[in-house]
């Protein structure tokens, strides 16, 4: 019986730490896969800030498999910058640290039809 409770406890614990990431984009032409942590997402004003993990259909040259990325999102100009991420060896933002940055990057505009779009148009909606 100790067996099955301790089995059913590492269960519990292990989905509980992928339940929060929800798929929110896949990219057409490479098949990257992006998530959305909702429950990371803070409203101010015009503004979203939120965790992403894009998770790659192959690695890179550089091993890459997943990166971890917190966005920031201006909704009323349509546009978007990076405020830190990491690139992981691992899917799901797993494995080794391979890169990291935590410097803002400046402002990119999402175009119509462009995977940044389809993200913050469902982010900004919150």
């Amino acid at each position: 019986m100790k067996k099955i409770i301790l089995i059913f406890c590492i269960f519990i614990t292990q989905t509980s730490v992928w339940a929060a990431w929800t798929i929110i984009a896949t990219d057409i032409d490479s098949q990257d896969k992006y998530y959305i942590d909702r429950t990371s997402i803070r409203k101010d004003g015009n503004f979203r800030k939120a965790w992403l993990i894009k998770e790659e259909k192959k690695s890179t040259k550089s091993e890459v498999l997943s990166i971890r990325m917190r966005f920031e999102f201006d909704c009323k100009n349509e546009r978007f910058r990076y405020l830190s991420f990491t690139h992981h060896s691992g899917p799901m933002a797993e494995g080794r640290i391979l890169y990291s940055q935590s410097e803002a990057s400046g402002w990119y505009d999402t175009p119509p039809d462009s995977i940044g779009n389809e993200i913050s148009q469902d982010i900004c909606k919150r």
